[in-house]
């Protein structure tokens, strides 16, 4: 029988910690997973990204990539994510843009059956924070951009409180709150 997973999805080395908690079928494509991340991120898939077990990386293979081998690589449009982590407590890392190198823990937080769950799935059902832009210089740059946006004396204070969504009497606590709403409905129209 297929189960429904809950996964707490934790960006590596941010704090305080961006997270999100999402339900999925157990028996999802890690290529699908993949989609269900960015859209609870809020990011744009427009990079490359790898699981990996520690052992294999499961990325979606480029006929144009030399350096493919099948002896440490996997077609992850083809692996299931139960065939990897199948145990609350199991932990599978997701790296996501190979320049800034965004690194998340997949943690198996609990299983249910599909009785269990009711409405829809994938969906997104907590986090919190904001996740960093597309191509913001990975966490260090990030951090930087934290740190300009809490200095009005600097420069760019303008550039980047607005590049980060930030209205001139918002606090850096308003990027903590995310658009559960807007996740979930571009969830149910790609899964649909």
């Amino acid at each position: 029988m297929n189960t429904i997973y809950q996964l707490r999805v934790s960006l590596q080395d941010t704090n305080p910690q961006i997270w999100r908690r999402i339900l999925v079928p157990s028996v999802i494509h890690l290529d699908e997973l993949h989609d269900v991340i960015q859209m609870a991120m809020g990011w744009e898939d427009c990079h490359l990204f790898q699981f990996t077990d520690g052992k294999l990386n499961y990325m979606l293979p480029d006929e144009e990539d030399f350096t493919w081998d099948d002896k440490n690589n996997r077609d992850c449009g083809k692996v299931l994510l139960d065939s990897l982590i199948n145990k609350v407590g199991d932990t599978l890392t997701y790296i996501y843009d190979f320049g800034d190198e965004w690194t998340h823990i997949i943690l198996l937080e609990r299983i249910f059956t599909p009785k269990e769950i009711e409405g829809q799935v994938p969906v997104c059902v907590d986090g919190e924070y904001e996740a960093p832009p597309e191509d913001c210089g990975g966490i260090p740059g990030y951090l930087y951009m934290l740190q300009v946006a809490n200095d009005p004396s600097h420069d760019d204070y303008d550039d980047i409180r607005e590049y980060l969504g930030l209205g001139s009497d918002d606090t850096l606590d308003a990027l903590k709150y995310i658009d559960m709403e807007a996740i979930n409905k571009s969830l149910r129209y790609i899964f649909e």
